[in-house]
């Protein structure tokens, strides 16, 4: 039995590819805006949890890599680059500290990033935090958690969502230069809205 490991043969990341990821998460500025909504949320409570081992810039980074590499934006595809494609220069300019990770494995790699995606970016800006993921809810369980949502609550998450994601189009679109598209004959996107 194979393990598969499609990336592992694809070879180490350049730095300048890692510097494009980088230039939009930090021209963006939703680090640090998702660090306000979440102050704003825990008001008078503490962070509470471990510390994160994948900092939420590093994790915006991994995550924005694999749309730049022509790849499906998944956290396992994110989670394969840190794994065998990032060199240590790259681990650095990410601030995440190699020695830190006593396991090498797949799920390891996967978890940590997901974690960081989940509770450091996904609970600031998630309309709907008390949906389950992990199982389909029968018409009654929906209806009833439907009717117990706060509609001022989700319409802030609801523009919270749009504004993150607007900070990074505009960010992207700020840092490529622009030819980068010369010869697409493609459509551009972003949420299945066509870009002209």
């Amino acid at each position: 039995m194979t393990t598969h490991t499609p990336t592992a043969y694809e070879g180490l990341l350049s730095l300048d590819m890692l510097q494009i990821a980088t230039d939009v998460v930090d021209t963006s500025g939703v680090v640090e805006q998702l660090a306000e909504w979440d102050s704003a949320d825990r008001a008078g409570r503490g962070l509470g949890g471990r510390p994160a081992h994948i900092p939420v810039r590093a994790a915006l980074i991994l995550f924005i890599l694999p749309a730049l590499l022509g790849k499906p934006m998944y956290v396992r595809e994110a989670s394969e680059i840190l794994r065998f494609r990032l060199a240590g220069k790259a681990w650095n300019a990410l601030d995440i500290d190699f020695r830190k990770w006593d396991s090498h494995t797949a799920p390891t790699w996967y978890d940590r990033l997901w974690r960081t995606l989940r509770y450091r970016v996904r609970d600031v800006i998630d309309p709907f935090p008390e949906t389950p993921h992990w199982r389909r809810l029968s018409k009654e369980e929906y209806a009833e958690l439907e009717a117990s949502r706060d509609p001022e609550f989700v319409a802030s998450r609801h523009a919270r969502t749009s504004i993150f994601m607007s900070m990074l189009a505009l960010a992207s679109a700020k840092v490529l230069n622009e030819n980068m598209f010369d010869g697409w004959d493609g459509d551009i996107a972003i949420d299945g809205t066509p870009i002209e």
